[in-house]
């Protein structure tokens, strides 16, 4: 008879929810980088813009011009500001994703570590009833070559 572990279906559905989780994090962190280089992007973006108006100061750009870039300069920061709330969003949000990946790699290697013991103990099962049957096939051996060693002294006498 093979070994059958008793919780196979929720090893599988344990190591298929692991890898759910594993994707969920990897989405994360995708996410994460394309919200960093929007993040660079946009401090690329106010680093021109301000280089241009304080090209326009040195030039004696009128007041217009020179309120105009101000208000793109503050618009670019608050842009950036949000940006940071939303990627530090993100960041928590991956964290809890992991810790949660985490947990689902232990409940599986709880069912691994179960299986592998479960394992371990039909196999010593399996040696000790082939020892068994090896004892028998020697026990019954060692009496059928006494009660012909037996019958031989019989006839011999």
């Amino acid at each position: 008879m093979a070994f059958r572990f008793r919780y196979e279906r929720l090893l599988q559905l344990a190591l298929q929810r692991e890898r759910q989780q594993a994707y969920v994090v990897g989405q994360k962190m995708a996410e994460i980088v394309r919200q960093r280089e929007k993040l660079q992007s946009l401090a690329r973006e106010w680093a021109q813009a301000r280089q241009s108006w304080l090209a326009q100061v040195e030039r004696g750009a009128s007041a217009a011009e020179l309120s105009s870039g101000l208000r793109w300069i503050s618009s670019l920061e608050r842009r950036i500001d949000e940006q940071n709330l939303h990627l530090r969003k993100l960041l928590s949000e991956l964290d809890r994703e992991r810790a949660k990946l985490v947990e689902l790699v232990k409940a599986r290697r709880i069912y691994e570590k179960l299986k592998e013991r479960h394992r371990e103990r039909y196999e010593e099962r399996e040696r000790r009833a082939e020892q068994a049957v090896l004892d028998e096939v020697a026990s019954l051996a060692d009496w059928r070559s006494r009660a012909e060693l037996a019958s031989e002294e019989g006839v011999a006498q």
